[in-house]
């Protein structure tokens, strides 16, 4: 019979919504409670902006060019925007780390009035908190983005084009590529024709072999 392709991958469970972080636009394809989740996060994080926590960090680590660098991805990538955005811009932020100089203290104490409900963060040094400062960012972006109409017209087009059922083009079964996990659409660099979970015979015979 042959294993699947990566036989850790559970189709039934990574099926759209849930495979990706990223949906803005795509109201009539979500549940309630997802629509009201994803609302919810974003007043939040327009909440956090606004805080001394954030302004603390925001103009030494936010460049302009990370929301050019996501609507340019939402157009190719469509819901998995948001996993190219973490890898174009890490580099990027790391460059900008070793030229900042930011109270490590200061920033514990701030993410602490923020946050009164959540586990502190006391950290020794700055590079401890870069972590946390790149979510941050990271989620400033996408919010940025949500409230572009362009985005939300280019993810709603590229939802369509994708959303159908298609056959894979090595085992012919159905599937839909928008239910692919995220970590498989990118590490696959966005191959489309797959559905990974074809089986393959490690050592097949000579009768098992197709013919071509």
């Amino acid at each position: 019979m042959g294993k699947p392709i990566i036989e850790e991958y559970n189709p039934a469970y990574y099926i759209f919504p849930k495979n990706t972080q990223f949906t803005f636009g795509l109201d009539k394809y979500l549940d309630h409670d997802f629509i009201h989740a994803e609302e919810h996060s974003n007043r939040k994080m327009e909440e956090i902006l606004k805080t001394d926590y954030f302004k603390y960090f925001d103009e030494a680590f936010y460049d302009d060019d990370y929301l050019k660098i996501m609507n340019e991805q939402i157009q190719r990538h469509g819901i998995f925007a948001w996993i190219y955005l973490d890898k174009i811009i890490h580099p990027v932020f790391l460059r900008k780390a070793s030229n900042v100089s930011l109270d490590a203290a200061k920033f514990s104490s701030l993410y602490k009035q923020a946050f009164p409900n959540r586990v502190p963060i006391h950290a020794k040094s700055m590079e401890e908190c870069l972590g946390t400062i790149e979510g941050e960012i990271r989620s400033k972006t996408i919010l940025l983005s949500r409230k572009i109409k362009k985005n939300v017209s280019s993810l709603r087009k590229w939802f369509e084009e994708n959303k159908n059922i298609v056959r894979c083009e090595i085992c012919s079964e159905q599937y839909r590529m928008i239910d692919l996990p995220y970590w498989i659409y990118y590490g696959s660099n966005a191959l489309k024709g797959c559905c990974y979970r074809c089986r393959i015979m490690e050592s097949p015979s000579k009768d098992e072999l197709q013919r071509l």
